[in-house]
């Protein structure tokens, strides 16, 4: 019977450096099978000739080729030119495989399986983009021991190695990157290809196992340049990181630049995503448009190198897939022995038949020009007709929000260094850049707008920029769907069991800062006093959609809320949401001041007010005791004052977080009164308040709002 195994990666990792390593050390789970599972892909050939057809013009199955087969002649596609022969001063007989030989180099092994090394070990394939002529070449310095089988062939196994090539490790089922490299041993499939299907694995990371020189995000760099099989790290340290390989790439049609079939390959996309540059770079003033100068020539440039590069010229042989450019005039694309996360100007304007004439400082100069009009096209009209009613709703709704005005765009590196961290939450650049992992690039930051909060589409419904599972700063998941995009800024930025402790010196910026509604909400990640049950009142449990279900409510023919997220104009209040059917409130609501469902006195004034105004009230007794507490001065913590226990600095940040949610309670009312009931008790222990929170009255409180069947609409 056959066995399949699965080898951890931490396994091989370890095994590959005990056995002196390959120079990508990638970490994934690798399918292994016995060799006689795979048939080769010429039984693929039988149902899948076109698609075969393809493949053998592509560089794939030639990334390891037996010296016998190279030696015949005639072995490569018709448009790749035959190798002069085996390294000077060595005959064929001594050479065991040949690694490469259709695109950009051939390097060898002897009989035994070990690089060969030195002056001219290497042939540098003519057809590069410097116009240089095929050439022997150094390759690597003596001594270096490589692996390069694990990316080479197919079938791969670490464990054990071939008793033939000494020099090589682990072993093979067949040469070069066949069908069953990417789609799984074939045999089965073959036998009952009805039955049983073959792997197919879209992902960007299928191809980053050996498109990618490690599991992090260090992008090597080689002789001044990004160094070959670094295209899934690149990728990963820009925004394009939910792009996977196949969106533009056909992997069974090759790129070289001969290939009948290129074309095919690479799907030129980028006016999918980027509408606003497409079109303001063509009506750029600058001549780049008219002369048919292509997003690939700026944004690809050749900036890695895999067997030639000129760094006078700033021009390797690979395209680099950073697509991100920073024109920072003293930016390098090199830093110690590793690229940074951008292209500079450098490469991508002053290289041969391009500015090569001029200095980083003045591309630099034009740089802005280029999509010089592209905030023109921030909505979604620079697609869409004026006469779409629903979005010219929200563009009206959006207008009129707090994060069109722009008034905390200034949170950036621009105004003062210190706000480079407030970038992601106040610019359209910085949330953008934080929510895909990658970095800011450039100098320049705008409002949040469409394309902040809903990904850029070609057709079909937009979709959020966060997709997965939200997740708050102590670490709780929540799923709020559409809201999870929300929650990635509405935060309090500090776990509140490391942030709140004994012995802290407080700034007049300490506290939850001024966005803490997700944890509101959920009920979570606030200063919680020992003895006391702090839960969470309905709207926690009955908004599948979160923050979306009310703040994006629209009354009917009505501009003035929806994509504006007010809640509150004058003396007007958005209870549209409030009104929905069960189990909202169903048409009950006028306002959100509306009687708490216990109809309790929380701020003991006396009068059962609104739930708004009761929490006012509590908001207004806490800062009473704080400010004589000597820990509040104007409404703000007392700068540099040292508060030695961390109840009372507790205290203190529940009134913030509270005061910063900024609902008076509408969000949780249960847990924001208690929030603030049990700091109460805390600074004034004659008070009510202990009585009203212990886990004894809050049961009661439960059953009584059970009983009543009124939980149902318990703010």
């Amino acid at each position: 019977m056959k066995k399949y195994h699965y080898l951890l990666s931490a396994l091989l990792l370890a095994i590959l450096l005990v056995t002196g390593g390959c120079e990508r050390k990638v970490t994934y789970e690798t399918y292994l099978s016995e060799a006689n599972d795979y048939v080769g892909s010429e039984a693929c050939a039988e149902c899948h000739i076109t698609t075969y057809q393809d493949f053998l013009d592509s560089g794939h199955p030639y990334i390891l080729n037996a010296a016998a087969d190279v030696r015949a002649g005639g072995y490569y596609p018709a448009f790749v030119p035959d190798l002069p022969g085996p390294p000077p001063g060595r005959e064929w007989s001594s050479i065991s495989y040949v690694i490469g030989g259709f695109r950009w180099r051939a390097n060898f092994l002897d009989s035994a399986g070990y690089p060969i090394l030195g002056s001219q070990a290497q042939w540098n394939m003519p057809g590069n983009p410097l116009g240089l002529p095929g050439e022997w070449d150094y390759f690597m310095p003596s001594g270096r021991t490589i692996n390069c089988a694990r990316c080479h062939t197919t079938g791969y196994q670490q464990i054990p190695d071939r008793v033939d090539l000494p020099g090589v490790i682990g072993s093979w089922a067949l040469d070069g990157v066949q069908c069953e490299a990417c789609h799984g041993p074939g045999q089965r499939h073959l036998e009952n290809p009805g039955k049983v299907d073959m792997i197919v694995d879209r992902s960007a990371a299928a191809c980053g196992r050996c498109h990618a020189r490690d599991t992090g995000l260090v992008i090597a760099a080689h002789e001044g340049f990004i160094a070959n099989y670094c295209q899934w790290t690149e990728i990963r340290r820009t925004g394009h990181i939910a792009l996977a390989c196949v969106d533009c790439h056909d992997p069974h049609i090759g790129l070289h630049p001969s290939a009948p079939d290129r074309p095919e390959n690479s799907a030129s996309v980028c006016e999918k995503c980027h509408y606003a540059e497409t079109r303001s770079y063509a009506e750029s003033s600058l001549p780049h448009f008219g002369a048919s100068v292509t997003c690939l020539d700026c944004h690809m440039p050749y900036a890695v190198k895999s067997a030639v590069g000129d760094t006078n010229q700033h021009l390797g042989d690979i395209r680099s897939h950073l697509m991100r450019i920073n024109t920072d005039p003293n930016a390098v694309l090199i830093s110690n022995q590793q690229a940074n996360g951008y292209l500079t100007i450098d490469f991508t304007c002053l290289t041969p038949g391009c500015h090569d004439d001029k200095t980083k400082a003045w591309a630099a100069s034009a740089a802005s020009q280029v999509h010089q009009f592209a905030e023109n096209y921030l909505s979604c009209f620079r697609c869409h007709s004026w006469e779409n009613e629903s979005l010219v709703i929200a563009e009206n709704g959006w207008q009129e929000s707090k994060h069109a005005s722009g008034d905390n765009t200034i949170w950036n590196r621009n105004t003062a260094p210190a706000y480079e961290d407030c970038e992601k939450c106040h610019t359209h650049e910085g949330f953008t850049a934080a929510i895909s992992d990658s970095i800011i690039v450039g100098d320049t930051f705008s409002v949040i707008g469409c394309f902040t909060c809903h990904r850029e589409h070609d057709s079909g419904p937009l979709q959020m920029r966060v997709t997965g599972l939200g997740e708050l700063a102590n670490g709780t998941l929540y799923d709020y769907q559409s809201s999870n995009t929300c929650g990635a800024c509405h935060l309090n930025p500090y776990d509140v069991g490391i942030y709140v402790t004994d012995n802290i010196t407080l700034e007049t910026t300490w506290g939850p800062h001024y966005g803490p509604q997700m944890d509101m909400l959920l009920g979570q990640n606030a200063y919680k006093f020992p003895g006391y049950a702090y839960n969470s009142s309905y709207h926690t449990f009955s908004v599948p959609e979160g923050c979306r279900q009310c703040h994006l409510t629209e009354a009917e023919g009505d501009n003035l809320w929806g994509h504006s997220l007010a809640m509150r104009s004058g003396t007007e209040e958005n209870v549209f949401g409030c009104n929905a059917a069960a189990p909202c409130h169903a048409g009950e609501v006028s306002t959100f001041n509306i009687l708490p469902v216990l109809e309790e006195d929380f701020d003991w004034d006396g009068t059962i007010e609104g739930v708004q105004d009761e929490v006012d009230g509590l908001l207004d007794s806490l800062r009473i005791l704080l400010t004589a507490a000597g820990l509040l001065d104007n409404d703000r913590p007392v700068d540099g004052r040292l508060v030695t226990e961390a109840d009372s600095s507790g205290a203190l940040f529940n009134y913030l977080f509270v005061k910063a949610d900024g609902s008076r309670g509408i969000h949780n009312t249960k847990f924001a009164t208690r929030l603030l009931r049990s700091a109460i008790d805390y600074l004034t222990p004659s008070t009510p308040a202990a009585t009203a929170l212990n886990p004894q009255r809050f049961e009661i409180e439960m059953r009584s709002a059970h009983a009543a069947g009124q939980e149902s609409r318990n703010h």
